[in-house]
């Protein structure tokens, strides 16, 4: 697996590890709700978490209102 990505909904961050040549996972790269991600490996995709972000419902609000 090339790279692999670990999405904090609570945080609203994304932290994406890619596989190096050494063919170890190196830090990190650490993205918040403010940033856009361009996917490796697939040309002219873009995510933008500001519009994932604020989609998410969670179970807690729910069960407040």
């Amino acid at each position: 697996m090339k790279q692999y990505w670990i999405v904090d909904p609570y945080e609203k961050e994304v932290y994406i590890y890619k596989l190096q040549d050494n063919s170890l996972y190196g830090n990190p790269e650490e993205y918040t709700k403010s940033h856009k991600i361009k996917v490796d490996g697939f040309d002219g995709l873009e995510i933008d978490l500001s519009l994932v972000f604020s989609s998410l419902i969670f179970q807690e609000a729910l069960e407040d209102s």
